[in-house]
């Protein structure tokens, strides 16, 4: 699988145009180190397909949400345990003097 396609041109400047593109992007992604690699395909394979496209719209709307949800409950049980009781006071312990 090739991860750049040339496009066609009627003209000469047209295609030197494309075909200096075409170079340099194969220039770029063979620079890549591996996981630089895996991230490209995988992105590129996400946003080239509209279902999946929309699935991971759907999911980072959903964990935006979890997120803020798990936030909200945790601030709001923060708040009602810790006045629930009585302070706690602490006293300082005795040094020598």
């Amino acid at each position: 699988m090739r991860p750049f396609s040339i496009p066609l041109f009627n003209n000469a400047a047209g295609l030197n145009l494309a075909l200096f593109t075409f170079q340099e992007a194969a220039r770029a992604y063979s620079n890549l180190n591996p996981l630089e690699r895996g991230v490209f395909m995988l992105t590129r394979a996400v946003l080239g397909n509209r279902r999946a496209r929309n699935a991971f719209i759907v999911y980072a709307i959903g964990m935006h949400l979890l997120v803020m949800f798990t936030l909200y409950e945790c601030t709001m049980s923060s708040g009602s345990s810790a006045h629930s009781g009585p302070p706690i006071r602490i006293q300082p312990v005795p040094g020598p003097h």
